[in-house]
């Protein structure tokens, strides 16, 4: 073979030998071809690096084990907590088991001593009859239904006790690295341990709005003819007051409570947009804001920092900017048509809220995948973020239904409630998790006095409920 064929020794080059040798001997990794004394070398060099790499795993074995005890302590730290935990509840519960129970004593009391007064008063009643000869077959056949119900009540007194089942699963959670941007929110948060339930009766709440004082559930039923608003206490979950809704006002499609408008809500039927004053409970029409043509009203948003409102009319209608400063009387600013803001893949909107501290315009947009996104706009409706695709149902039934948003207070993440799957969703830039089933609706509270955050969940499983947790 001619030597011309071969090439220089790599390592001769390098060391700039004066009279290098020829690279007869290739490596078959690092592909270059040596010597015979500096392919020995070169082989040398490598069994050094891997000789390294074995004496750092044995320094990480040793670490691991020389550390044992450390980790077994933490280990018995955390299962010594978990022992704290399991104490204090079985405290907590009893403590409210031993309240329940003076609670039911005097509620038998109360009703026993009802039926002793109202007893009293048919036992005059019968006296005076037979004493004043006052008594024809009538009588005798009314008084005879009384005894009977008496009978029945005496032996049928009862309390309705409710008592709720936690799901203790979620009052711990043991954090794992992968969950770590969820960590602070819904899913790791403390059930409230007398958190409020509010039963529906076997009714469903398709929408809420809340304040720290009132709860406002929209409730539909077509079987029962129902179509209402219902006020609850937030602070005792009583029923305050139930108004129906004029059919020819359409369903209700959105709802929310602003502080800044004399703490009312505002809701939004498809031929009306309503202000409810939860103190007067008085519900009143904002006459002047109407629907365009065949494009119905859709969802509203009320900027906390600016005098804008925000409305959208129907999927493929128009978005309107409104100034709300001489409030009942709005202005209107400007009005768009939301196929000039969608893109290519888009169907359609559903849903507008505001970022309380930007002063920007969050729109949920459902593409024509069928997977949704939250796009973010300045106030003029000039794109600022191309939200990521949400992946979380793309067999959505029925578009008016599709996908709420709940914006959560670091305008980073949201909450969504997706109708298709009936569940609530948590999702920022990096993930999107499904932390709740069952639930038809959601709403946030923010408390003025300590800025303690809860969520209000409407569930459509049984019992029909409203829920308040800590966020």
């Amino acid at each position: 073979m001619n030597n011309s064929s071969f090439q220089i020794c790599t390592i001769c080059v390098e060391e700039n030998i004066v009279k290098p040798k020829l690279g007869i001997h290739p490596c078959h990794g690092c592909q270059f071809s040596f010597c015979l004394i500096h392919l020995t070398k070169h082989r040398q060099e490598l069994l050094q690096k891997l000789d390294s790499i074995i004496m750092q795993r044995d320094e990480i074995f040793e670490t691991i084990f020389n550390n044992l005890n450390i980790s077994n302590d933490n280990i018995k730290k955390s299962l010594k907590d978990n022992d704290e935990w399991e104490t204090k509840m079985h405290e907590e519960v009893h403590e409210i088991a031993e309240q329940n129970r003076d609670r039911i004593r005097l509620e038998y009391s109360k009703q026993f001593n009802e039926l002793k007064d109202r007893y009293a008063l048919f036992t005059k009643e019968l006296i005076d009859k037979r004493d004043n000869d006052d008594f024809f077959e009538y009588d005798i056949e009314q008084l005879s239904i009384k005894l009977e119900q008496f009978k029945q009540e005496v032996y049928e007194i009862n309390i309705n006790l409710q008592l709720n089942h936690l799901d203790w699963s979620r009052l711990i959670h043991i954090n794992e690295q992968e969950d770590s941007p969820i960590s602070s929110y819904l899913n790791n948060s403390k059930l409230l341990f007398e958190r409020q339930v509010i039963s529906l009766h076997d009714r469903n709440c398709f929408f809420l709005a809340a304040s720290n004082t009132y709860i406002l559930a929209y409730i539909l039923s077509i079987n029962r003819n129902e179509n209402r608003l219902v006020l609850y206490s937030t602070l005792n979950g009583n029923e305050l007051c139930s108004t129906e809704l004029d059919i020819r006002l359409g369903n209700v499609c959105d709802m929310i409570y602003v502080d800044k408008l004399n703490h009312c809500f505002l809701v939004v039927c498809r031929q009306a947009i309503l202000i409810y004053e939860p103190e007067q409970m008085v519900l009143t029409n904002l006459s002047d804001i109407k629907p365009i043509d065949e494009h119905p009203f859709w969802s509203i948003a009320i900027s906390y920092d600016t005098n804008d409102a925000f409305i959208s009319l129907d999927s493929n209608g128009y978005i309107e900017r409104w100034s709300i400063e001489t409030h009942p009387n709005w202005v209107l600013i400007k009005r768009w048509n939301i196929n000039e803001i969608l893109q290519n893949i888009d169907q359609g909107i559903r849903m507008i809220r505001i970022c309380e501290t930007k002063n920007q315009l969050a729109i949920v947009i459902l593409q024509q995948n069928r997977y949704w996104r939250i796009d973010l706009y300045d106030f003029n409706l000039k794109l600022i973020r191309y939200g990521r695709e949400l992946i979380l149902s793309n067999d959505i039934d029925k578009f008016s239904f599709g996908c709420r948003l709940i914006i959560l207070p670091d305008n980073e993440t949201w909450l969504l409630t997706e109708r298709t799957t009936h569940s609530l969703w948590y999702a920022n830039d990096l993930t999107v998790k499904q932390i709740d089933k069952h639930v038809h609706s959601a709403c946030l509270i923010i408390n003025n006095n300590n800025q303690q955050r809860k969520i209000v969940v409407s569930y459509s499983n049984d019992p029909k409920r409203i829920e308040i947790f800590n966020l």
